[in-house]
């Protein structure tokens, strides 16, 4: 977007958005998550992904990887905050942040930034990485089919960690993927049974209906230990 002026009067240029501009507007949408959580807290968690996020940075940090990647989603809020998550992380621990091998992608792009072309300019950006972190692992899933294709491996030569526990890959050429657990039956559990306590108080808005599950991680063997 330019701003300039014509005849005393500013004129704003609109332009379609590049990726070089997504670091600028995952800020603006957390800072839109926060305002929501700030109003209604009950509904809203800043952060809810950022200790799973964390959890699992912190577990590729601990076995000696510095140079790690990501593959996130831009267009809903998880992806941006397990975005945000994974940069405080590695900031947290001193490790260097390289925009350069965090690659995006988006709902109505997917298909295009999933193909094999796809994946392969993904893969040219972040090539040096020892270690990536994916969105979730259908994703993983493409993209260790991709490197597999490639003669590469995880973990011997990249390791990977992803989100969700989904059942695709309890089985990928021998790689159990280190995921997050997503607890979807009692995700679905709670948020009935507080619904239905929702229902029947009437001061529910005045109330913290809330809940952080425990963070747990799915161990697996896609994760190998380096030297620093």
């Amino acid at each position: 977007m330019h701003v300039g002026k014509v005849r005393g009067k500013k004129k704003m240029n609109i332009r379609k958005a590049k990726e070089k501009d997504i670091p600028r507007i995952m800020e603006l949408l957390g800072q839109v998550l926060q305002i929501h959580a700030d109003i209604r807290p009950d509904i809203f968690i800043p952060g809810t992904t950022k200790y799973t996020v964390d959890e699992l940075t912190k577990l590729l940090i601990e076995n000696g990887h510095r140079r790690i990647g990501g593959i996130f989603k831009y267009d809903d809020m998880q992806g941006i905050e397990r975005y945000k998550g994974f940069i405080q992380c590695l900031s947290d621990y001193g490790v260097k942040f390289d925009d350069d091998y965090i690659r995006w992608y988006s709902t109505k792009d997917m298909e295009e930034k999933l193909s094999k072309k796809g994946l392969l300019r993904m893969y040219r950006r972040t090539k040096d990485c020892t270690a990536m972190i994916v969105y979730n692992d259908e994703v993983a899933n493409y993209y260790m089919d991709f490197l597999e294709e490639r003669g590469l491996h995880v973990p011997e030569d990249v390791s990977l960690v992803s989100f969700d526990d989904a059942e695709l890959l309890d089985a990928n050429n021998g790689v159990q993927l280190v995921s997050a657990i997503h607890p979807k039956y009692q995700l679905g559990r709670i948020t009935a049974k507080n619904l239905l306590r929702m229902m029947e108080d009437e001061k529910w808005q005045e109330k913290n209906y809330s809940y952080r599950f425990p963070v747990k991680i799915k161990e697996g063997n896609s994760v190998q230990k380096i030297g620093r």
